[in-house]
């Protein structure tokens, strides 16, 4: 028969039991409540005569702990809530978009189950979550969006809130061997023109910011008017990934494209609308990337999709403008230092070293760029 035990050094009831084999046991309630700890040692029991999993006392518990005046326990959502809160002061802006993604993605799946207590998340649950996503997204996709939340039920975890992480187990999906898998690899010019050939004015502005600034899609996507400085012929953008402010001198071809953009009626107005807005309301690019992706197959640069085809990576992508612009920079003899300045490298060593590119430096790397 189980009973309860208190260490004089200690404030926590002690439960003491006997398991299926006769060997006495003993574990920590993590209360002071004597009732509640003559209940903790019971569950135990039960457990380990595998009469219980340990889900289902961690239910008893909470119970009890709210009948006996605790916090009550929180739902999913409200868990979700105050993740992002806690997040915020401590992560980066693309960090904190990634979160805002899975979150909304996983609260999506669970409709309103999200409302329910979060210890009633399920294995089966997320599983269940997973081969959905893998309808439509790459398992590259999936596999990242698991990493979040399997961080999110790890916090939860950590605070006591569920005994076990229903998402520790769920095993990564499957990507293509490498046979299939393809480098990435910068466009030659002529590729560049074939895409342009091909894109409305809207993607032949994104593709031209890709390729004279190497910024990053989200980025580009969100950049307001507000961002160009046309006293100064500077861009200025604060990049999602590093959080640090990039600044891109405008001359040349980037500063003839710019002052070709229709006008805006207010500074914050965004230099690509629709872009804006699908990020915006995702916070994610992924459906900009496979926009990108039907143009390279308008151009005939990546094969046509196909049930053979899809889950493959390409050589090109958006992310290859930027290594274009880095590709160009380095034939054209530009320091690395002026090159790492230019696409904004994120890590603090590389910021060290690279604080003293002048802007005759930087211009001289645009300069290096061809017009398309």
């Amino acid at each position: 028969m189980s009973s309860i035990w208190r260490n004089p050094k200690s404030k926590y009831w002690t439960a003491c039991w006997r398991d299926a084999n006769g060997r006495q046991r003993r574990a920590s309630t993590r209360t002071t409540d004597r009732r509640l700890a003559r209940k903790a040692a019971e569950e135990f029991e039960k457990a380990s005569r595998g009469k219980r999993t340990l889900a289902q006392i961690q239910k008893v518990l909470l119970a009890l702990s709210q009948e006996l005046g605790g916090e009550p326990e929180r739902t999913l959502r409200v868990f979700c809530e105050d993740f992002l809160a806690e997040k915020k002061p401590s992560v980066s802006v693309a960090s904190m978009r990634f979160y805002q993604t899975v979150i909304s993605k996983l609260l999506a799946h669970l409709g309103e189950r999200a409302d329910r207590p979060i210890s009633e998340v399920t294995e089966r649950d997320l599983l269940s979550m997973r081969n959905e996503l893998a309808e439509s997204l790459s398992a590259r996709t999936i596999n990242q969006i698991f990493v979040g939340i399997k961080t999110i039920f790890k916090a939860a975890q950590r605070g006591k809130l569920i005994a076990e992480n229903p998402a520790e187990h769920i095993a990564r999906v499957r990507e293509f061997d490498d046979q299939h898998q393809k480098k990435r690899r910068p466009f030659t010019i002529a590729e560049l023109q074939a895409v342009l050939s091909v894109a409305d004015p809207e993607w032949r502005s994104m593709i031209l910011f890709g390729v004279y600034c190497g910024a990053r899609l989200g980025d580009i996507a969100l950049l307001r008017y507000s961002n160009v400085d046309l006293e100064r012929n500077e861009l200025r953008f604060v990049a999602s990934k590093t959080g640090k402010t990039t600044i891109i001198p405008l001359v040349g071809a980037l500063l003839e494209h710019i002052a070709n953009l229709p006008s805006a009626e207010a500074e914050q107005a965004f230099l690509h609308p629709r872009a804006a807005a699908s990020v915006t309301k995702s916070n994610f690019t992924a459906s900009l990337s496979v926009q990108f992706g039907r143009l390279l197959e308008s151009a005939g640069l990546r094969p046509l999709e196909t049930e053979s085809t899809k889950r493959r990576s390409s050589p090109l992508s958006f992310h290859s403008l930027r290594h274009t612009l880095i590709s160009v920079m380095k034939s054209a003899g530009v320091s690395q230092a002026t090159v790492a300045a230019f696409v904004g490298h994120g890590s603090q060593q590389m910021t060290n070293l690279y604080t003293h590119v002048d802007r005759e430096s930087m211009e001289r790397a645009v300069g290096a760029l061809p017009r398309l």
